[in-house]
């Protein structure tokens, strides 16, 4: 994992490693945070359930278990990859030497997701 301290800054940050505060988990793969601003990042290459129809309680049981992971409080880093369609930062979020990504898919909570374009 690159240093933090060493990627190059560009405002609204797109690309690079960055230490972020988790404010909010919105669902089993987006939540909202503070880097240099507000944001909402996707994490890249997942997809979990929606919390609204037949898979309401699998989307809450996402959400809740994203939210336990993140914790309130600890600085955790996002590996930015770029800005997907919603205009949300895209990348892998990371404590420590856990992707939580990966930790969403392993976990069952959250299906690998390749996308389209």
């Amino acid at each position: 994992m690159p240093d933090p301290a060493y990627t190059v800054l560009t405002f609204p940050p797109r690309i690079g490693v960055y230490r972020v505060l988790p404010l909010e988990v919105i669902d089993g793969d987006t939540l909202r945070f503070a880097w240099l601003v507000d944001d909402v990042c996707r994490l890249r290459g997942i997809n979990a359930p929606e919390m609204t129809g037949a898979s309401k309680a699998a989307g809450l049981a996402a959400k809740e278990f994203l939210r336990e992971k993140v914790g309130s409080g600890k600085v955790l880093l996002f590996k930015a990859d770029k800005r997907e369609k919603y205009g949300r930062a895209l990348g892998d979020l990371f404590d420590g030497d856990v992707n939580l990504n990966r930790l969403m898919v392993e976990s069952g909570h959250a299906a690998p997701y390749l996308e389209t374009r």
